[in-house]
């Protein structure tokens, strides 16, 4: 089957164009997400006080996907406006 069979010529649904867009904006999330190596990079501190921080409650918010832990730089970013001293 050639490829000008399998891509519909008909305009998208509204429904399909949400979708497709709420596709494309979690592609981009998953994109910026930071594995735990380059978030205790980031904020200065080793990678087994970030782990500490983890089982302790103390670090940033992370995402635990699979047997991945990972960071939204969003997150990383607040939780170093929350250690700032007057």
């Amino acid at each position: 089957m050639a490829r000008s069979e399998l891509v519909s010529k008909e305009p998208r649904s509204q429904v399909q164009f949400a979708f497709a867009q709420d596709a494309r904006h979690s592609i981009a999330a998953r994109r910026s997400l930071r594995a735990s190596a380059d978030a205790a990079v980031y904020l200065g501190v080793g990678y087994s006080t970030l782990r500490e921080w983890r089982s302790e409650g103390r670090g940033s918010k992370y995402a635990k996907i699979g047997g991945s832990v990972l960071y939204r730089p969003a997150d990383l970013d607040a939780f170093v406006a929350s250690k700032l001293v007057a």
